[in-house]
């Protein structure tokens, strides 16, 4: 870009002859945008280059395009005690009210929980895990799993060739029999 001598020389004159008003004001009565970029294309170009460059739009930088792994997680009461379930993390997502009883026989989803990218195992859920048998109004501990461990889960998948990450479908069942309860 060429330097405007004529521009500065204007400027310094001003400024040396003492004038009353200002140099810039004396700039902007002087130089109009016409003059500036009729005079000085290389001005003209790179105020359009800049210009039709800061607009050109990316939208792809902006877009997440994550998925979501799901797991749902049941417990399979195979042992003739009527169990109640209780968790050691209250903020599990969809939990089961810990009032509801799960019968002899009855398979039932006690929970549910999501993760950007992978599917999140027991571990990752639960903190602890607890069955109750419920015998004349009182609440006896019959199982614990602290820490929880995910051998103990039969994991099926609703693909059986998904990987395990990603956007998939998991339901991972705890069956309980009478020998696992105290």
């Amino acid at each position: 870009m060429a330097f405007n001598y004529a521009l500065l020389r204007d400027i310094l004159l001003a400024v040396r002859a003492h004038q009353l008003q200002p140099w810039l004001f004396k700039l902007g009565q002087r130089v109009n945008i016409h003059d500036l970029f009729m005079k000085n294309y290389s001005v003209a170009i790179i105020f359009l280059a800049f210009t039709i460059l800061g607009c050109k739009e990316k939208t792809d930088d902006y877009l997440i395009s994550e998925c979501v792994g799901a797991s749902f997680y049941y417990l399979d009461n195979q042992s003739t005690a009527n169990l109640l379930v209780d968790f050691g993390d209250p903020g599990l997502n969809q939990q089961i009210d810990t009032a509801t009883v799960i019968n002899s026989g009855q398979r039932k989803l006690v929970g549910q929980d999501a993760s950007f990218g992978s599917i999140p195992p027991p571990t990752e859920t639960f903190a602890s895990f607890e069955l109750y048998k419920l015998s004349g109004g009182k609440k006896t501990l019959v199982y614990k799993q602290d820490p929880v461990q995910n051998s103990l889960w039969f994991k099926r998948k609703q693909n059986p060739n998904d990987p395990d990450f990603g956007c998939q479908q998991v339901d991972y069942t705890l069956r309980v029999t009478d020998a696992m309860l105290k």
